[in-house]
């Protein structure tokens, strides 16, 4: 299975059923779509999941920053979700918008011509624009070579044109909200957050589980989070964190976890 994929409803490169469609062909069983700070492609992906007899787990990923850490959040199930869970996201969508413009004024202001048409173009859903968008327009305006290229000379943390997130939204406040609408909270891959710190803390307030699996985790870091989820009596969850063939990450089923987790997860969720 695989706990931890993006579609077009953020910045995935397929549809919800083309994702599902795809697992199958994969042979996994059970799959989440975990759009960043979006469940737009949730029902389409449930609706695909009965057509091809994969089980889909609602789920979303929620970005905060802790000084100057990325913490990325995952929440899945949402058994009871509320209409104050759609309007925070729904308000992120906005605020991700005007992020982009402000990335955008940045990058002019580095004599670096792009605007917000030359992004739109490469955005599923008109509704959220993210950092990989604008990646990959400036790959097209032959600013950079790749995506990769973009992120780490202007668009990260640090760099001439990164901006901050304006979401009002930290960690606590994120485990909250998916706890009210009774889902689960993974902490997404603990391998980037730098301060260990950090992530015993969101474990000490109450997360749920640790993304052990993950892509940009290796042997020696899958032993370490496994151990520290163990100690900590919390569940594990993983996933290939996909977004599609324009990124250097595994392609869809190439990186699974046993089902037994979810399975684990159900019984006592």
């Amino acid at each position: 299975m695989d706990l931890h994929i993006h579609t077009k409803a953020s910045d995935g490169n397929f549809s919800p059923t083309a994702i599902v469609r795809a697992a199958k062909e994969a042979n996994l069983s059970a799959i989440s779509i975990t759009d960043h700070d979006t469940m737009d492609g949730v029902d389409e992906a449930l609706e695909a999941g009965k057509k091809y007899g994969i089980e889909v787990i609602r789920g979303v990923e929620f970005s905060c920053d802790v000084d100057d850490e990325e913490i990325h959040i995952l929440g899945y199930f949402f058994h009871r979700p509320g209409k104050e869970l759609f309007s925070v996201l729904e308000t992120l969508k906005k605020k991700r918008y005007n992020r982009a413009e402000r990335i955008i004024k940045k990058l002019n202001s580095l004599n670096i011509e792009l605007n917000m048409d030359d992004v739109l173009k490469f955005v599923g859903n008109p509704l959220f624009i993210g950092r990989p968008h604008i990646a990959l327009a400036m790959v097209e305006r032959k600013i950079v070579r790749n995506p990769s290229e973009a992120f780490d000379e202007y668009l990260c943390i640090g760099k001439a044109a990164y901006e901050p997130r304006d979401n009002g939204l930290e960690p606590k406040k994120v485990i909250d909200l998916i706890k009210e609408n009774k889902g689960l909270v993974s902490l997404a891959h603990p391998g980037y957050i730098t301060d260990d710190n950090v992530t015993l803390g969101l474990i000490e307030y109450g997360i749920h589980a640790l993304e052990v699996y993950h892509v940009s985790h290796d042997e020696e870091m899958i032993e370490k989070y496994t151990a520290m989820a163990r100690n900590n009596g919390l569940y594990i969850t993983g996933g290939s964190d996909y977004h599609g063939h324009n990124d250097d990450r595994p392609l869809l089923g190439k990186m699974s976890i046993p089902y037994e987790y979810l399975k684990d997860i159900k019984e006592a969720f």
